[in-house]
């Protein structure tokens, strides 16, 4: 019998990018992103709150050349004369520091008071803004104050200094040469006037007037050389208000940090969380449609609880189950077919999933036939309180014969085959004749077979069994199953050529508020994905 082909593998993938597929990470981990936030907003705020105020108090000089002719120079002369870098790097000079320190009578070192000076200037301006910041508003007005005219006497008293160096050097050349100028008069005095002694020294004499005049000139020049480097034209001021911390922006800061400190981290562990966490996820792994999402059973254990479809119809998961029904209907010949439920590892529900998607089945009076093919671990007979003394290994032993009549599982349109004492070649005999003769006798008598196997990668067991039926049934846990082991069980199905009709999210966390679809309420807390799981079975 065939099977409408409905993998995911055959869909076309677009090569557009899913923003979603990047937020939902992201959104899924919104606690992390939310805590996260809150530990660097506290790191933040106790960084800010317990650092002490600070004052700064600002002062601004006018900067003038020195060792020039201010009459000389034009309206753009002084601009081209003050670098006004090089007078920023000399107000934060320890030089000058140090005439700070000194006006301050302060203890702390030159060194230390550089730590609170900042320099800067205005655009287009012959101006310093000279700023001091300290734990009082008095600290901050008296150390600028102290900077700015430090400042200033330093380029005062280097001024001065350079120009009292030139007059000595001009002084020490005018008083030789009014020497030698005496010197000169005395040997015209004493010799004969037409004689060339006399002749030479008068000659000599001009020539040091000369010199004597240009040096006079020079010390003349040299005496209007500006030594004013400039002056305060906006005092020190006390500050009404501290500077710093800016409590307000740290604490802006901290948090837009936290959160892109959240958002990083949420989605670096969402990226490698290899679970499964959504319909999504597991569409995308499996290569198959979603064929259901069944929420959490509460209390189901391992007995006949977890039979919901007939022991609680009115529950979300019994109308899960329905759901999966009419969807496997759907995919599925209207003369039914040859199903098997299967799994990746154990725990993930499978059979739980089997033995409900068979009661379901036979609540639309559809003939089914659930058959415990696991033989290792069975436990399908346990949900519905059957004994395990025969079943499956009778039969493909040749012990005993299928008759329905000994497979009544007291729920009507539905028979349960046990898997029967464990034999000591389960493999073999699911790989036998007389197993697909079987399923041949079964499908003449029942229009739905569902085979309960164990998990594909413990055992080859299912692989066995997934080349004799119509289609297979993927069963993966919400809240445990990873990706790697989806991929792996998928590729061994392929390679035995099964048909994976889709998958089935089991133990799917409540919705918020606690209401499933049209008023069907939960009663138990909701887990989560990826929270703590209901208690792991063997099926």
């Amino acid at each position: 019998m065939s099977v409408q082909q409905r993998s995911g593998r055959d869909r076309q993938v677009g090569d557009t990018v899913d923003l979603r597929e990047y937020l939902e990470p992201v959104i899924r981990q919104k606690r992390l992103i939310l805590v996260t936030a809150l530990v660097v907003l506290g790191v933040a705020c106790t960084y800010t709150f317990t650092r002490p105020s600070v004052y700064t108090s600002t002062a601004t000089v006018l900067v003038k050349p020195t060792g020039v002719n201010l009459a000389d120079l034009g309206p753009l002369g002084t601009e081209k004369l003050v670098n006004v870098d090089t007078e920023m790097q000399i107000v934060r000079s320890t030089i000058v520091a140090e005439k700070a320190v000194a006006a301050m009578n302060t203890d702390a070192t030159a060194v230390e008071l550089l730590k609170h000076v900042s320099v800067s200037a205005a655009p287009d301006a012959q101006t310093l803004e000279i700023s001091f910041s300290g734990p009082s508003p008095s600290v901050a007005q008296q150390g600028t104050a102290a900077f700015a005219d430090a400042y200033l006497t330093y380029r005062q008293q280097q001024a001065q200094g350079l120009v009292d160096s030139q007059l000595r050097e001009i002084n020490a050349s005018l008083m030789a040469d009014q020497a030698r100028v005496r010197e000169l008069n005395a040997v015209i005095a004493s010799s004969p006037s037409d004689s060339v002694k006399a002749r030479n020294a008068q000659t000599e004499r001009n020539s040091v007037l000369v010199s004597i005049r240009r040096l006079e000139g020079d010390v003349t020049a040299t005496t209007l050389l500006n030594t004013d480097p400039g002056q305060v034209i906006s005092d020190a001021q006390v500050p009404k208000h501290p500077s710093g911390p800016n409590r307000l922006l740290d604490v802006a800061l901290g948090l837009f940090l936290g959160l892109a400190a959240g958002i990083v981290v949420a989605s670096v562990r969402g990226r490698m969380d290899q679970r499964l966490r959504s319909t999504t996820d597991l569409e995308e792994v499996l290569g198959a449609p979603l064929l259901a999402a069944i929420p959490s059973v509460p209390g189901g254990g391992d007995g006949p609880a977890s039979l919901v479809v007939t022991h609680d119809p009115d529950a979300p998961a019994s109308e899960a189950y329905r759901a999966l029904r009419t969807t496997l209907m759907a995919v599925t010949q209207p003369d039914g077919g040859t199903l098997l439920v299967a799994s990746a590892l154990p725990g993930e529900g499978k059979t739980t999933v089997a033995a409900n998607l068979s009661a379901a089945l036979a609540a639309v009076g559809k003939r089914v036939v659930l058959v415990s093919a696991d033989m290792r671990r069975p436990r399908a007979h346990e949900l519905f309180g059957l004994p395990n003394d025969r079943g499956l290994s009778n039969i493909l032993t040749g012990e005993a014969l299928a008759d329905l009549r000994g497979l009544d599982a007291h729920v009507e349109n539905l028979y349960v085959c046990p898997s029967g004492p464990t034999p000591p070649n389960p493999v073999e005999l699911l790989q036998s004749g007389r197993m697909r003769d079987l399923l041949a006798n079964l499908r003449d008598v029942a229009e739905y077979i569902v085979l309960d196997c164990p998990p594909v990668l413990t055992v080859a067991d299912p692989l066995v069994l997934a080349s004799l039926v119509d289609g297979v049934v993927f069963v993966v846990d919400a809240s445990s199953t990873d990706r790697g082991a989806v991929t792996d069980a998928r590729h061994r199905l392929e390679q035995v050529g099964a048909t994976v009709l889709g998958g089935v999210l089991n133990k799917e966390p409540a919705p918020v508020g606690g209401m499933y679809g049209y008023g069907y309420a939960y009663g138990y807390a909701d887990e989560g994905i990826g929270g703590k799981s209901a208690s792991r079975r063997a099926g």
